[in-house]
């Protein structure tokens, strides 16, 4: 599992999505959709939905620490993510321009931090914002 993070436009998503096409059944999924797919759910759909993202082989969530976090959102990640530990789930891939430390201070809490941390390898992706052009003078 891998926690890739750096700047804007230095290639994590296309990292990511490149590893989650490559396994069948994969899946990807922004954050902050992740967090509005899950307001208002019923609870049993809810259920339905935490085992089925903690079963898929790999799963991508895609900019970490972009989407405004609740208590209800931090609970269903951190669900999706310990159930994925518990069952000893490979394959969790989590984008993020924020280091985790800065993350656990955005999220105000150090919970899903620390499971991302005891799950993954972290790496820094570094480089220049890929979506500028610029002039080659």
């Amino acid at each position: 599992s891998l926690y890739l993070w750096g700047t804007a436009g230095s290639g994590k998503t296309h990292l990511a999505g490149a590893i989650v096409r490559s396994v069948r059944g994969g899946e990807m999924i922004k954050a902050p959709s992740l967090v509005r797919w899950f307001r208002l759910r019923d609870p049993r759909e809810e259920e339905r939905e935490i085992e089925r993202l903690a079963d898929v082989p790999v799963f991508v969530v895609d900019d970490l620490g972009v989407q405004k976090d609740s208590k209800h959102a931090l609970t269903i990640l951190y669900e999706i993510l310990d159930r994925r530990d518990m069952n000893m789930r490979h394959g969790l891939i989590i984008t993020s321009n924020l280091p985790l430390d800065m993350l656990a201070k955005k999220m105000g809490d150090d919970r899903i931090t620390s499971r991302i941390a005891g799950m993954c390898r972290i790496l820094k992706v570094g480089g220049e914002d890929h979506r500028v052009w610029r002039d080659e003078k």
